[in-house]
């Protein structure tokens, strides 16, 4: 079986929890909101929900900035690609799967084209 779906929207990093000085831990409100537009996205192409192993192919797409060298081939800016593949399982989570637990093998890369995308395989893993 395999799922997928291309999400129109900034591939985005999960940012990390704030503590007040009071101890209190949030999540900063830019992640939140990029978090609940992925989750909202991910839901529109109906998700197949998966049981057992599974293989995510996410390729993230960044438009090139104009300011960007003639040379640059890839973004090798931020964001960082372990941070962006951290807010994808977690927005997955409870959608395609119970648990980013279930993720057996991962392919991620980041690539210049418009419009800015991530377009998202996941597939059955046979037992």
């Amino acid at each position: 079986m395999k799922w997928q779906a291309t999400i129109m929207q900034q591939p985005t990093a999960k940012g990390r929890p704030r503590i007040t000085r009071s101890g209190i831990a949030f999540t900063p409100k830019k992640t939140r909101n990029a978090e609940a537009e992925m989750k909202l996205r991910i839901e529109e192409q109906n998700p197949i929900r998966f049981e057992g192993p599974v293989k995510i192919t996410a390729l993230c797409f960044f438009e090139k900035p104009k300011s960007a060298p003639k040379q640059r081939v890839f973004p090798t800016v931020r964001p960082d690609l372990d941070n962006v593949l951290k807010m994808i399982l977690d927005c997955m989570n409870r959608r395609c799967f119970d648990d980013d637990k279930q993720v057996i093998d991962i392919e991620i890369s980041k690539r210049y084209d418009t419009p800015e995308r991530i377009e998202l395989t996941v597939e059955e893993v046979a037992v």
